[in-house]
């Protein structure tokens, strides 16, 4: 029997740790808190993935109903898918414009603050949201006289076109939403307000959370405010949140005069 007796000496070293990947969400936690550029255009990222999937549903289907029924369908019921594509195509060329006017957000100090006239994006605004068709009547008011304001133009809209959409999605329907447009000394401010319930025993600045909801179960993904505060925040505007009188939610947006 051959017996191997090994020689006394200095322990081996102990292997050196195991080193845990990193995941991705303890990178971002190391990281601090982000900059208002990659806040800002994360919100303009949610604000296309939060709409994206319904313009394509909506193209998908009514494409669908032309080709499988075209030879069934009156002209009229063509005409209005057709123009349902042309609409729905529409907002999607402007996420993509959205998109690309983000770009100059990286590395950026601050948005530049060009002037423009609210009162052309409340019109823009308003007018896609009664091509939407969602059992809701949109008015909007607007004053004949009004300052210029400090601001994006692309910006606002992204901002006043998600508070919009938020007040159609959880008023009743038959219900009113109104834009209304004023001024005070020295902000001009767009206001959107609807007859639903509000915001009751709600904590106003959490409503402004990702993913938070304020109205029905079900009704949106809880991404319109805090994408509206993004983009005002990045034109040092400001965005609150109120009762309307005889009952309802109020969204008011604020932007310094120019």
């Amino acid at each position: 029997m051959r017996t191997t007796i090994k020689a006394a000496g200095p322990s081996p070293p102990d292997p050196p740790p195991r080193v845990r990947p990193t995941r991705q969400g303890d990178q971002s936690a190391s990281r601090g808190p982000e900059s208002p550029q990659e806040g800002l255009l994360g919100a303009i990222l949610d604000s296309v993935a939060h709409d994206l999937r319904n313009h394509l549903t909506t193209i998908l289907g009514a494409a669908t109903t032309l080709l499988e029924f075209q030879a069934v369908l009156p002209a009229e019921a063509r005409t209005d898918l057709l123009q349902a594509i042309q609409e729905e195509a529409g907002q999607l060329n402007g996420y993509v414009s959205r998109l690309l006017d983000a770009r100059r957000l990286r590395g950026a100090g601050a948005c530049e603050q060009p002037s423009l006239d609210v009162r052309e994006v409340a019109r823009h605004v308003v007018r896609a949201g009664v091509r939407a068709r969602t059992g809701r009547t949109l008015v909007c008011r607007l004053p004949r006289i009004l300052s210029l304001a400090r601001g994006d133009r692309t910006l606002l809209e992204g901002a006043l076109d998600n508070v919009v959409r938020n007040a159609l999605a959880y008023g009743p329907v038959g219900s009113r939403v109104t834009v209304s447009v004023w001024e005070e000394p020295r902000a001009v401010c767009l206001s959107v307000s609807d007859e639903g319930a509000g915001f009751p025993g709600a904590d106003p600045e959490r409503l402004f959370e990702r993913l938070r909801r304020g109205g029905a179960a079900g009704a949106g993904c809880g991404l319109g405010l805090a994408i509206a505060k993004s983009f005002m925040q990045a034109m040092s505007g400001e965005i609150t949140l109120g009762e309307r009188r005889g009952g309802g939610a109020e969204v008011i947006l604020r932007l310094a005069k120019a």
